[in-house]
């Protein structure tokens, strides 16, 4: 299971490596991966500091209280980016890409555009998180998110950038959120929203008429 203790380092890790931006190839085709989860629980804590929200300070937890659904999707050119980490086992990007999260039962959602930082763990977790958001739309309480993350279980085998979407069996997503005092971190478990098989998904269609006719015939 991912742990609570790995997430902050990296997201405050994205400055110090902005030089590689500039080192770069041209060009080449950018990935698109779109995820779904559903909500095992929500947390919210002092950004930075993991730390229970104090007394005295107004929790946006309610908020969030009716989130059944995480969607979301990245983007981002898996060629564009060298790995800033020479440790074999982890490796550090910084891309240029779009990082998006939603809560559509509660009509949140933001979106990040421009620089994100990504890492990749042979032990199997990738993470994507950004500082750039750009827009965001719903009630947020007051608070303004400023930074997204994201965290996948993926079946990986290298430290280096997929160049596919993978499943996923577990993930973290994270709101950090300003214009509140403190500033909140709205922690986020997910599951994988269950998907049918194509074929099954090809014959609902048929199985329904079938039982259609079926209870037309009964009724007859």
């Amino acid at each position: 299971m991912l742990t609570r203790l790995q997430v902050p380092a990296w997201r405050c890790a994205l400055l110090p490596f902005a030089f590689a931006a500039a080192c770069a190839p041209a060009h080449a085709a950018p990935l698109t991966v779109n995820f779904a989860g559903v909500v095992d629980f929500i947390q919210e804590d002092e950004y930075g500091t993991a730390q229970p929200i104090p007394p005295g300070a107004t929790p946006l937890l309610p908020l969030f209280s009716g989130a059944t659904r995480v969607l979301g999707s990245y983007t981002y050119d898996p060629a564009l980016s060298a790995d800033l980490d020479p440790d074999p086992s982890a490796g550090q990007y910084l891309a240029t890409g779009t990082l998006t999260l939603s809560l559509p039962d509660i009509g949140l959602a933001a979106t990040a555009s421009g620089q994100l930082g990504i890492s990749v763990y042979t032990a199997g977790e990738f993470h994507v998180a950004s500082n750039d958001v750009t827009s965001f739309s719903g009630n947020w309480g007051g608070a303004t998110p400023f930074s997204l993350f994201v965290a996948l279980y993926l079946p990986l085998t290298s430290d280096g950038l997929p160049t596919a979407a993978l499943p996923w069996n577990y993930a973290n997503v994270h709101f950090d959120l300003d214009g509140v005092s403190p500033p909140r971190d709205i922690f986020i478990a997910l599951s994988p929203v269950p998907e049918l098989p194509t074929h099954w998904l090809m014959l609902a269609p048929a199985i329904a008429l079938c039982g259609l006719s079926r209870r037309r015939r009964n009724e007859g």
